[in-house]
């Protein structure tokens, strides 16, 4: 016992990291404490064996290849960790008026948006007129991709609506799963509008008949997921981080797997679609509205997709 004391005295500084490193890894691995506490710890812990070499050295304990060695397997640990730290700052979580800043930040010449989600409101009244818009005026090519639900599944669409009614969202009040069909109809018709308007536009839509609770935006920059209303958090997760290449290629596989719709085949549209255009149009790429919908459904369908409103404003 008197040996072993004096050895731990005697390499105090290595007996310190070690207890550093240990109590960083429990608490770690329980989630207890933050990765900016664990980080902390690990450099504590790397500088008290820098110092118990140095120490040896000074004693006479190491040789100079030994010493070399240590240090350099130090500095290789030092490098990963402080490129941990600098990318640390690529996962955000967003609050309040940060979400919809973030997503302003990410449209603004971004020539991709690759999105899955619900009915795609948003992407119709905001994302698509304003990436058109800078898209435009760049001259530049746009490639929009989009997953949403399948309006001609009913159930689906009824099941996606008692979902948010039972979370007692406050936007859902008087929200029906006729609402829900219809806006799925303008992103399909408001797709095919502004295609025709935009000829270095390309935009691709498939139908998935499962519903999600979250919503995946990704940019050329940041991948940005979101729940239904900004009051809840959303998180960021930036170009160069390791998971916006795991859910680029994990939107791309669940996009290969829905039902795609070819807009290649929509009938002209004008400025102000008619009623019989936007018939012939969803009929044309294979979603004709149901026999049942009367000239009105159709017109709410066609303002939904040309003049549609912010929906959060």
């Amino acid at each position: 016992m008197k040996a072993l004391l004096k050895s731990l005295v005697a390499d105090a500084d290595a007996a310190i990291a070690l207890i550093i490193a240990a109590v960083a890894a429990v608490a770690g691995l329980s989630g207890a404490v933050s990765d900016v506490v664990i980080n902390s710890s690990i450099l504590g812990a790397l500088a008290a064996l820098a110092l118990s070499i140095l120490r040896g050295n000074w004693r006479g304990e190491a040789t100079e290849p030994e010493m070399r060695t240590a240090l350099g397997s130090m500095a290789g640990r030092l490098d990963s960790l402080v490129e941990r730290l600098d990318r640390s700052d690529e996962i955000k979580v967003l609050v309040g008026s940060e979400i919809s800043e973030t997503l302003a930040r990410a449209r603004r010449g971004s020539h991709v948006w690759v999105f899955k989600g619900g009915s795609g409101t948003f992407i119709r009244a905001v994302t698509l007129p304003e990436c058109v818009r800078a898209a435009r005026e760049d001259r530049r090519k746009l490639d929009f991709r989009l997953e949403i639900l399948d309006p001609t599944d009913t159930e689906l669409c009824e099941r996606y609506v008692n979902y948010f009614r039972s979370m007692k969202d406050n936007d859902t009040s008087g929200w029906t799963s006729v609402d829900t069909q219809k806006e799925l109809y303008a992103t399909i018709l408001a797709s095919c509008w502004w295609q025709q308007r935009y000829a270095l536009l390309e935009v691709q839509i498939a139908l998935s008949s499962t519903m999600a609770t979250f919503r995946w935006e990704l940019s050329t920059d940041s991948l940005i997921i979101t729940e239904r209303h900004p009051k809840y958090p959303a998180l960021q997760i930036k170009r160069g981080h390791y998971l916006y290449g795991h859910w680029h290629s994990e939107l791309k596989v669940s996009f290969d797997q829905a039902r795609r719709v070819d807009l290649s085949q929509a009938t002209l549209l004008s400025d102000q679609p008619t009623v019989e255009e936007a018939r012939d149009t969803l009929r044309a790429v294979a979603v004709g509205l149901p026999d049942h919908y009367t000239d009105d459904d159709v017109t709410d369908v066609i303002k939904r997709a040309v003049h549609a409103d912010n929906p959060y404003e």
